[in-house]
Order: structure tokens, then C-alpha cells, then sequence
């Protein structure tokens, strides 16, 4: 189900008499309601949107036209952040990721596969490309992610020498998908989606003498479900490591959730 915000009446006259230009919406001048002002704040957050004081408006990332027009004639702006669960990780926590699974037994020369299952726009990728420079270029480098515009911001940015718009848990790998040397992936949260991800990309994707870096809700720590104790054991069998992160470590991504580094290896046949 599609999460968002309902646009109201008030809201959408403000919004019909703002200027689009490019990536930066502009409210209509004069000083709005506190009120009022605050509803069309969470429209165009929801959007995607952010306040720029120096651009004078909310920014987007990409263009806001069609979907800003969508939402006004729909009156819903659909959240995409929280319907596809989009919280991507912040830089030093990109980069911190992307250097334990950079040290695992030093690289080198040798090509190798990496991939970053739900990737969203590709941070964690960039990121290992920054620790290794060129690596991204040379190696075979896969991206996954459901949503068609986080699978086409991935293409732009040339990160990736394959692109596979789908739903990850339903993928394995085989004759169109090579087994990874590297994985590097901050999967969805809800409902134990993240357990599900991580033991898929480990047991199905993982090659022998790999590493999986990943971040993940600390519920499989202490939580009773069956998930969490078959995680438990899991990271058990495999030698696995986790790391909390200081709380608040996704609060400019929009989300207070707390998340831990789990690291896996997969010994060698």
C-alpha cells in the first residue's frame, strides 16, 4: 500500500500558485498561516522535497513537475521514501561499510563481482568505489532495486556494469547472474524484511571466500520470532560480527531507527 500524505483543499490552492523551476519548488509570496505553512511543508517532503533557505524553496533531487501534478489532480502525494522503505545510508556510514568489506583479505588485482541488492541510488556502491578507486570500472558490478527511478539514478551515475530492476527475493543467481565476491546492501526494515534479505544474499548469493556487509534493525538480537532466532543462529554458524551504530545514525535520512554493521564471510569449498 502506498504511503503519503492527503493534500487538502488549502493546501492545493497554495501548491496550484507556486512556481516549478527545475528542481526547486517556490511558494507564492506573502507569508502563509503557520498552519497552512506546515501542511504544504509535509506535501512536498513527502514528494522528496527539502528546504533550501539559498534556493529559496524545497529541492528536489530530480524533477518534481509531473509528479507534484500527479499528486495535486490525485490529491495524495505518495511517500515514496516510506513506501519503498527508501532511507539510504548516509556517507560515513557508506564508507565505513564499504572499508571492512575493502580490507577482507585484500582484493588486489583479481576481478571481482559486486553486488548491492536493494540499492536505491547506488551509495553503498559509490561507496566502494571510493575506497578502491576504479574498482566500479573494472569489476562486474550489480545493482538491484524494485523502483524503476532508483534503478535509473544507478544508470546515470555509470556505477554499475549491470542493472536488475526487481524484486531481489525473488532473484537467485545462475546463467544471468554471477555469484558475489562482495556484498554491500541496506536492505528494508519492516516486518523482518531485513533477516530475509541478508539470509537470502548470504546462503544464495554469497560466493565461497566472500564477505557480506549489511545494515540491519538490532531486533534479531533479542527478539523471540522465528526469524530472529534462525538469524541467531545463523550469524553463529558463520562466525558473524555485528557493530551498533549510534542512535540517530539515519536521522537525516528521515527515520530515528536504530541499525547495526552485521559482517559475514563465507569460507571457501
Amino acid at each position: 500500500m502506498a504511503r503519503g500524505v492527503t493534500i487538502s483543499p488549502e493546501v492545493k490552492a497554495v501548491l496550484e500558485r507556486s512556481t516549478v523551476d527545475g528542481k526547486v519548488v517556490r511558494l507564492p509570496d506573502g507569508q502563509l498561516e503557520r498552519s497552512l505553512y506546515a501542511a504544504v511543508d509535509k506535501v512536498l517532503k513527502a514528494l522528496g522535497g527539502k528546504w533550501d533557505r539559498r534556493a529559496g524553496g524545497h529541492v528536489f533531487a530530480d524533477g518534481i513537475g509531473a509528479e507534484l501534478s500527479d499528486a495535486l489532480s490525485s490529491g495524495f502525494a505518495v511517500d515514496r521514501k516510506k513506501t519503498i522503505e527508501l532511507f539510504e545510508t548516509p556517507a560515513l556510514i557508506a564508507a565505513k561499510l564499504a572499508d571492512i568489506a575493502a580490507s577482507h583479505s585484500g582484493w588486489g588485482q583479481q576481478i571481482v563481482t559486486i553486488l548491492e541488492p536493494s540499492a536505491g541510488r547506488g551509495r553503498l556502491l559509490a561507496a566502494w568505489n571510493d575506497a578502491l578507486p576504479g574498482r566500479c570500472d573494472d569489476d562486474n558490478v550489480i545493482a538491484i532495486d524494485i523502483d524503476a527511478a532508483n534503478c535509473d539514478a544507478v544508470r546515470q551515475q555509470g556505477i554499475a556494469t549491470m542493472i536488475v530492476c526487481g524484486n531481489f527475493l525473488a532473484l537467485e543467481p545462475g546463467q544471468l547472474y554471477p555469484l558475489a565476491d562482495v556484498i554491500l546492501m541496506n536492505p528494508p526494515f519492516a516486518n523482518t524484511a531485513d533477516i530475509a534479505h541478508v539470509t537470502h544474499a548470504y546462503q544464495r548469493w554469497l560466493a565461497p571466500g566472500g564477505i557480506l556487509v549489511a545494515i540491519m534493525s538490532p531486533h534479531w538480537t533479542f527478539a523471540e520470532d522465528a526469524p530472529s532466532r534462525a538469524f541467531r543462529a545463523l550469524m553463529a554458524s558463520a562466525g558473524g560480527e555485528d557493530q551498533r551504530l549510534p542512535s540517530g545514525s539515519f536521522k537525516a535520512e528521515g527515520t530515528g531507527v536504530e541499525t547495526v554493521i552485521v559482517t559475514l564471510r563465507k569460507g571457501r569449498e
